[in-house]
């Protein structure tokens, strides 16, 4: 593939580039049904889930919890998402759609379809290779217990940070 500057990009590069090229359009059409991607996300997990545990979430869509805490706020706010104490336990905080956001949850659906038609042939091949990408740098982030991946003296000298 020839990029119209004339520079080679690099794979990670155009990863990033179409990754946030996919992401602004579905914010784009989410908008309107006061969405956005992380919030389709959530819904999703949970519409697969069920009602779920704060941390629970968090560790299935491989975010930290301050993260998805501050998108859960919003969310909340907008009626889409219902947190309560787990009666078991009151120090654990249950998540569930609320009924508002089962019906943007719905109307949402068909939006990822129209983005990947929208997108031209050759995505559906992408998705399996994407998902295996996905899987594997989730397991070295997440799966490691320090973090991320290799300590900084470990990095190639261009990599380090101050």
């Amino acid at each position: 593939m020839t990029s119209t500057s004339g520079l080679d990009r690099s794979s990670a590069e155009l990863l990033l580039t179409a990754a946030r090229l996919m992401e602004n359009r579905y914010n784009e059409r989410l908008r309107e049904l006061g969405l956005t991607h992380a919030s389709l996300r959530i819904l999703a997990t949970l519409d697969q889930l069920g009602r779920n545990t704060q941390a629970g979430l968090a560790k299935n869509l491989r975010l930290q919890p301050q993260t998805l805490g501050a998108t859960l706020n919003r969310m909340e706010g907008q009626g889409l998402v219902l947190r309560e104490p787990d009666a078991s336990d009151g120090r654990t905080i249950l998540v569930s759609m609320s009924p508002q956001g089962e019906g943007a949850y719905t109307k949402a659906a068909g939006i990822e379809a129209e983005l990947e038609a929208e997108a031209g042939t050759g995505v559906e091949g992408l998705r399996e290779s994407l998902a295996e990408l996905v899987e594997t740098l989730g397991a070295q982030r997440w799966d490691n217990p320090r973090g991320a991946g290799p300590e900084p003296a470990e990095l190639p000298e261009h990599s380090r940070t101050a």
